[in-house]
């Protein structure tokens, strides 16, 4: 009868519309999911270069540190050979000294 059929044309529509509605709920759903991976994998790339630049800095600093390292060195030596040489104008101060008189 008509009306059967009508009530059941009815409710096979409201099935579509309800699958359409809950495709349209999935599709958002992998939508949002696929920005939530696209963000979490820019934070990704964001934290290895900053990693990559702590390293640099900490290369930085490392050939600094070596760099004052030498630098000290360089300045004990100097010190040593002026502590030398101001001995040894001493003793030359002395040697005249001596043989003048």
């Amino acid at each position: 009868d008509i009306c059967e059929l009508t009530t059941k044309l009815r409710a096979a529509e409201s099935r579509a519309d309800a699958a359409t509605a809950e495709t349209t709920q999935h599709a958002n759903a992998e939508s949002a999911a696929v920005a939530a991976l696209a963000a979490v994998k820019d934070k990704e790339a964001a934290a290895e270069a900053a990693i990559v630049e702590a390293d640099g800095v900490r290369a930085h600093l490392a050939l600094a540190h070596d760099n004052v390292r030498i630098k000290d060195a360089m300045l004990e030596s100097q010190v040593e050979l002026i502590a030398s040489l101001k001995q040894e104008a001493l003793r030359s101060r002395e040697a005249q000294g001596g043989a003048v008189k």
